[in-house]
């Protein structure tokens, strides 16, 4: 199974080629504008969606708007903790 990941510095998120249906309703969703559809085919015969990557923040909406639920997956940096006494 092919599976789309890239990075930004405050979420990411995964999408699963095999379960994407290319419906375009995160695309269309994603305040960020940074999810595409990509050139290829899935194993169904759909273009997948693709995260772009750049300024994704994890906020969730294009899980929210998929409707296969396996399809994406979000991530959200966690900022670390500062080490020592409070400032």
């Amino acid at each position: 199974m092919s599976e789309q990941k890239t990075k930004s510095t405050k979420g990411w998120i995964e999408i699963f080629d095999e379960y994407c249906k290319g419906c375009y309703l995160c695309v269309e969703d994603c305040p960020q504008k940074d999810i595409e559809i990509a050139e290829h085919l899935n194993s169904k015969g759909f273009h997948p969606a693709k995260p772009i990557g750049l300024r994704c923040v994890g906020c969730g909406i294009c899980f929210m708007a998929c409707p296969e639920p396996r399809a994406i997956r979000v991530h959200k940096n966690v900022p670390e903790k500062k080490k020592g006494g409070a400032s």
